[in-house]
């Protein structure tokens, strides 16, 4: 289990941002954000070095900008090998699991955002307590 000091995790931003329709959507970061806010998780956000993007984001400290001529997917896995993190994505990089034979892919944790609420499989990896997020179990 990781420290609070250790909860970090990184994030594919172009995933997150077009999750739900193909299209940019600012309200899926701020409902990352608000998930990371409330579990004491610390987010890099890898988002592609394009002009659109830098005009939005060049003030914010969460995310980190890849070169727009190296795909970003690979940024982010090298990055997750380097710094040992997990990632948050619904992208399986099955494309890139040769380039990456050393980092471990059970690490990706898929994500939903239903109604502004960013709920990932991240939660059981960290051992983030649900009971008090809007999450209610039904007992049969």
């Amino acid at each position: 289990m990781e420290t609070e000091s250790q909860k970090r995790i990184l994030v594919d931003g172009q995933n997150v941002l077009k999750h739900n329709g193909g299209k940019v959507n600012l309200e899926n970061l701020e409902s990352l954000r608000q998930w990371s806010k409330e579990n004491g998780i610390q987010l890099l956000i890898v988002l592609p070095k394009t002009g659109y993007h830098l005009d939005i984001f060049s003030k914010t400290s969460d995310i980190r900008f890849v070169n727009y001529r190296i795909h970003d997917d690979s940024a982010l896995l090298q990055l997750a090998q380097q710094l040992k993190l997990p990632i948050i994505s619904n992208d399986f990089y099955r494309e890139f699991r040769d380039l990456y034979p050393d980092f471990n892919f059970d690490r990706v944790f898929p994500f939903d955002i239903v109604c502004n609420v960013f709920i990932t499989k991240a939660n059981e990896f960290f051992r983030v307590d649900t009971k008090n997020m809007g999450i209610h179990h039904q007992k049969h």
